[in-house]
């Protein structure tokens, strides 16, 4: 069976500088630990994307098992407690934004004048939005 990796695909959208500088932003992390931004962004995209993900274990045994060696996986508890901070909502909300503008940007080429204007214009008020936000967010 050939194991193809999503790794270098992912990358592309979120490097390891970029989701430390958000996630620290944001206010997810403060400093590393085991559960590192870029691993647990992975992970849950890669349990999520199975789509038989019904609980937080099932999240955390997909985390425990892209872990390279027994000494960087983590119990269910600290996994759990990065989950359930305010913070992450808001991490996954950038993260997710940053996508979706990065994708509009890839479809842009092959289409028509009309449509490239429409999605120009859908990026910029989707980054107008996460960045107003943030800045809500921040402010108070």
């Amino acid at each position: 069976m050939t194991i193809i990796s999503t790794k270098p695909q992912l990358m592309q959208f979120f490097s390891d500088v970029f989701l430390e500088k958000t996630a620290r932003r944001c206010g997810f992390i403060e400093r590393l630990r085991n559960i590192g931004p870029q691993s647990l962004v992975l992970s849950l995209i890669a349990a999520l994307g199975k789509g038989n993900s019904t609980s937080i274990a099932d999240l955390h045994r997909q985390f425990n098992g892209m872990c390279l060696s027994e000494k960087h996986t983590v119990a269910y508890k600290p996994f759990h407690n990065q989950l359930r901070k305010s913070a992450f909502a808001d991490f996954m909300k950038i993260l997710v934004t940053f996508a979706m503008a990065q994708l509009i940007e890839n479809v842009l080429l092959p289409l028509p004048k009309k449509f490239r204007q429409f999605l120009v214009c859908a990026k910029t008020l989707l980054l107008e939005q996460a960045s107003r936000q943030f800045l809500i967010q921040n402010s108070g």
